[in-house]
């Protein structure tokens, strides 16, 4: 599903009356599906405070509590201006609103005590034109709404969120569901939003789907549909040679964890072998139980890093490797920022490179252009920073933007991690991804991301498949790993263990049934 901004909403909106449909019409299918949502959150006949403010916002709030009102519940309307100040279609659906069954408070009257006598706040304040920060009154009814605990529905967009950043205006609604109409808008994805939109839900209102595909160069959110199609085969009669072999170059007597949970995280991939390439005295530290995982210890003059003394080890373990990934755990040495630049320009497989080789990379930008196989990065926004000469609020501010400039400078497939994680693409095609949730933010959620993509690379997926797809079964296997360990005590061991689930959850049917012979 594509993802637009405001002015591109506005122009679907207006193209879609100039084909015909009323902007009436328009307005009264984002009231229904509004309504819609409200009853399927919760059963008449219970109390539904209304917030009104005067755009077409109010109009769409004034459709729902019309159908909700024919439904059986109680509306309670909370005004913050005077009708007569409504937008033309608001006002036409004030009018059609039977207002006498319904129980009107005055603006004086917008108290959190009086917000709390509802079960549900209907958020129709301030839509997607909002640019400039939420001036009184509707600054304090926010914060009002906000303090009551009420469960709160935002129309179309949280109240104060900006549509395009989804960045707070000064102050915006906390709403724990969110139902927008015709498209998801940048500010349901980016910025800060994850806070404030809770759950998205998508209403169709009538925009002609030649109009929506007629879009170009608009970010798609990531999903099954994204790579399924491209999703690796499996046939019956094969065997571990059939599903590629990893490399994974990683670990220092430091961290030697990091490239062995991105090895784990490939086979559970599907990955036919995995073999994890690390210094030789990190080695004789390791404690191994996963006997899955093919070992191979590199030459590393004793200090616990890779050196220059550690290539000839390597470059024979890179042989009939069908993809790699360097950089977890491998710290910042300069004999090891030495060895990565002197080797990535000879891998002659697709890379992921992640983690400290990311930090070599930002300081040679001439061996960007060096890296002749298909390439992908998986910077965080520290990372991406560094590597863009920038600083990270920067980053932060434009995250689809810095994240298509470095693919493009690259002309590698760009994986900016973070609450919702961009995928761009050097020829400018971008992913937003929606999976995941705050109990990913924990050492050695990126290592598994690391090793989900080569896993999947190295069962012949695209780079920019395989990288589309392991954030979205990263972020469903993290969905899953909190129903039974909470966002709060998740580990990255958690995340291996349920990939199997989210990539049955996401893409297989269940099987058919050992046949009777």
């Amino acid at each position: 599903m594509k993802v637009v901004s405001a002015a591109q909403m506005r122009q679907l909106d207006a193209a879609t009356i100039s084909a015909g449909v009323p902007a009436l019409r328009l307005m009264e299918c984002a009231g229904k599906g509004l309504a819609d949502t409200v009853q399927h959150l919760v059963a008449p006949p219970a109390r539904i405070g209304l917030l009104l403010g005067s755009g077409n916002n109010a109009g769409d709030g004034c459709v729902a509590a019309r159908y909700l009102q024919g439904a059986g519940y109680q509306l309670r309307i909370f005004l913050t201006s005077d009708p007569a100040t409504f937008s033309p279609d608001a006002a036409t659906n004030w009018q059609r609103l039977p207002r006498h069954e319904c129980e009107i408070v005055p603006e004086s009257l917008r108290s959190t005590e009086a917000l709390t006598t509802c079960t549900f706040l209907i958020d129709a304040l301030l839509g997607t034109g909002l640019t400039r920060s939420v001036q009184s009154p509707l600054h304090e009814v926010i914060v009002a709404a906000n303090a009551s605990g009420v469960p709160i529905v935002s129309a179309d967009l949280p109240s104060g969120l900006s549509a395009d950043t989804g960045m707070p205006l000064g102050v915006a609604i906390r709403a724990q569901h969110t139902v927008t109409f015709g498209l998801p808008k940048l500010g349901h994805l980016l910025g800060e939003a994850a806070d404030y939109v809770g759950r998205l839900h998508i209403v169709d209102i009538g925009i002609p789907s030649a109009l929506v595909t007629a879009l170009a160069d608009v970010p798609v959110i990531n999903g099954p549909e994204v790579f399924a199609a491209h999703w690796p085969a499996r046939r019956r009669e094969s065997h571990k040679g059939d599903y590629g072999a990893a490399l994974v170059i990683a670990g220092s007597r430091q961290m030697p964890g990091a490239g062995y949970m991105a090895s784990r995280a490939a086979l559970r991939m599907g990955c036919g072998t995995v073999t994890y390439a690390l210094p030789e005295q990190a080695y004789t530290r390791f404690d191994l139980s996963a006997v899955e995982v093919m070992m191979a210890p590199c030459a590393d003059d004793g200090s616990g890093f890779f050196t220059p003394a550690s290539l000839s080890a390597l470059r024979a373990v890179l042989q009939r490797k069908e993809a790699i990934a360097i950089g977890p755990g491998v710290g910042r040495e300069e004999a090891t920022r030495a060895l990565f630049l002197q080797l990535l320009p000879h891998c002659a497989s697709p890379l992921v490179v992640d983690a400290d080789a990311l930090w070599a990379l930002a300081d040679a930008p001439s061996v960007w252009s060096r890296i002749k196989v298909p390439w992908s990065i998986t910077p965080h926004p520290g990372e991406m920073a560094r590597l863009m000469g920038i600083t990270t609020e920067a980053v932060q501010h434009d995250r689809l933007a810095v994240a298509r400039t470095c693919a493009e400078r690259t002309g590698a497939i760009v994986v900016l991690k973070g609450a919702r994680t961009v995928i761009a693409a050097p020829d400018g095609s971008v992913w937003i991804n929606p999976t995941g949730n705050s109990g990913m933010a924990t050492a050695g959620s990126g290592d598994v991301l690391t090793g989900m993509i080569v896993g999947l690379l190295a069962q012949g997926m695209a780079t920019d498949h395989a990288a589309a797809a392991a954030v979205y079964l990263h972020g469903i296997a993290g969905d899953l790993a909190i129903q039974q360990q909470g966002e709060e005590g998740l580990i990255a061991a958690d995340l291996i263990a349920t990939i199997p689930a989210a990539i049955i959850q996401s893409l297989h049917a269940p099987r058919e049934p050992i046949p009777r012979i």
